[in-house]
């Protein structure tokens, strides 16, 4: 019994610090979507990739032909579609969140042979859709050998040559040079996804502690709250197992759950937040030094639950799932051994 109650005490921090967690998400996305932060992020991750900034001679006129690669990918039709409908006459760079590999990879070798045979192509319209049929790879290296020395033509180069090796077939070739220059991008934008986590880690923390402060979530006062109330531990640990078993049930939508309905999931569980100006002016007339103490606890009790909103959704749905499963494997542990001792007593049958 008194271990069940600390597991569902758990079990309701978890739930509590998950839901939180998800509304932090959806302020910072907002935020996110507000100063386009993951635009931003993409155009810098496809500048390293394009425009390397640790040229030998950044006044040197291989560092203009650089930059007019990088120029060149991003007015790219192709890149241009990726535009969201409404946003069109918006330049993509200050747009984009996300680039396919296999896009990236495509226009790529598209720009490196309109290069290759770019006397014949000066003069055509450009076009929409990228027809790998027609790539010829003598002129994809013509027009890589086009490009200034550097990182980029040096990465691309190794790149080419390793695909060629591993096939014969001139088609299979230009599909391996593809899958490897998506290989290339998916390596930098892995190191570039850790980076931006780390990035906005203190925006996480800021948003988490805010949220704590405005609705007074103080994981102190909830962890007493759920451990006397025994009517509140039991609801907020049946509705933690209820969603968890909705979610794995749906596994199209695990983890996941609207504005509106973190709202009114915390609305339903009655835990005890919010600000109330009669416990403030009760706590104002502690006796001695207990204002100050009650204060101290309250931010200390604010601080932690902000930190722990700061470690993310997926952080605490990977929680609540397993000590979710592990109230589960108990109970069941439980009438299994009652079942047992039930066998134990009954009287066994002659043979």
């Amino acid at each position: 019994m008194f271990g069940s109650d600390i597991l569902n005490v758990c079990i309701g921090m978890a739930f509590v610090f998950f839901l939180f967690s998800l509304l932090s998400s959806w302020i910072q996305e907002a935020f996110a979507a507000l100063t386009r932060k993951r635009a931003k992020h993409l155009f810098t991750v496809i500048s390293t990739l394009l425009n390397p900034t640790d040229t030998t001679d950044p006044a040197a006129p291989a560092r203009t032909l650089t930059d007019k690669l990088l120029r060149d990918f991003y007015n790219h039709p192709v890149i241009k579609g990726l535009v969201k409908s409404g946003k069109e006459q918006e330049e993509p760079m200050k747009t984009l969140s996300h680039i396919p590999a296999a896009t990236f990879s495509l226009v790529i070798l598209d720009l490196l042979y309109k290069a290759g045979k770019e006397e014949e192509t000066r003069n055509q319209a450009a076009a929409q859709t990228i027809d790998k049929g027609t790539f010829d790879l003598a002129l994809i290296k013509k027009g890589l050998s086009s490009l200034p020395d550097g990182q980029v033509k040096k990465a691309l180069q190794l790149l080419i040559t390793a695909a060629e090796t591993t096939e014969e077939d001139i088609n299979k070739k230009i599909n391996a040079i593809e899958k490897k220059i998506g290989a290339w991008f998916n390596s930098v934008m892995d190191r570039a996804s850790e980076w931006y986590k780390r990035n906005i880690q203190l925006l996480a923390i800021i948003v988490g502690i805010g949220l704590a402060g405005a609705f007074n979530v103080d994981s102190i006062a909830l962890v007493k709250s759920l451990w006397q109330e025994t009517a509140l531990r039991e609801a907020v640990t049946g509705a933690a197992v209820a969603y968890v078993n909705k979610a794995t049930a749906d596994t199209s939508n695990q983890g996941t759950i609207s504005y509106t309905e973190i709202t009114d999931q915390i609305n339903q569980l009655s835990i005890p937040i919010g600000w109330d100006a009669a416990q403030i002016k009760a706590a104002g007339e502690l006796p001695d030094n207990g204002f100050y103490w009650w204060l101290v606890f309250k931010v200390l009790g604010i601080l932690l639950t902000g930190l722990a909103v700061s470690q993310g959704s997926s952080f605490w749905y990977d929680v609540l799932k397993r000590v979710v499963n592990m109230r589960i494997g108990g109970a069941k542990s439980d009438e299994q051994k009652k079942k047992e001792d039930v066998t134990a007593v009954l009287p066994q049958a002659n043979g």
